[in-house]
């Protein structure tokens, strides 16, 4: 755990601008496919951490609907389905950029 703290807090604080410090779609896939453990749950980490931190902000108010999980979702189902669109997407777009479009297509708001 101490690891993965050290390495987002690096990831995101080491640059002058964050949008020159995003993760590509290429980046995160290389994380995602490795067969390293520890880059699999980096991986599944920023997903994740992606996705909470929409879903409370769209919560507080601070920012629109982008997607709508039904009830019964699990962390696992948005984590795979956003694993395999990498596929799909250009190697250059951000990863955030891939995570948000891919929920808001397969989870539209009605």
């Amino acid at each position: 755990m101490f690891r993965i703290f050290i390495f987002g807090f690096l990831l995101f604080t080491s640059s002058n601008s964050f949008a020159g410090q995003q993760l590509t779609n290429k980046e995160l896939a290389q994380l995602c496919n490795s067969e390293d453990r520890w880059y699999g749950g980096l991986c599944n980490g920023y997903i994740t951490g992606t996705v909470e931190s929409l879903l409370e902000m769209r919560e507080q108010g601070l920012i629109a609907e982008a997607f709508c999980f039904p009830a019964n979702t699990q962390r696992g189902q948005y984590i795979d389905l956003i694993r395999q669109s990498f596929a799909n997407k250009a190697e250059t777009q951000s990863a955030f950029e891939n995570i948000v479009l891919t929920l808001r297509e397969k989870y539209p708001c009605e």
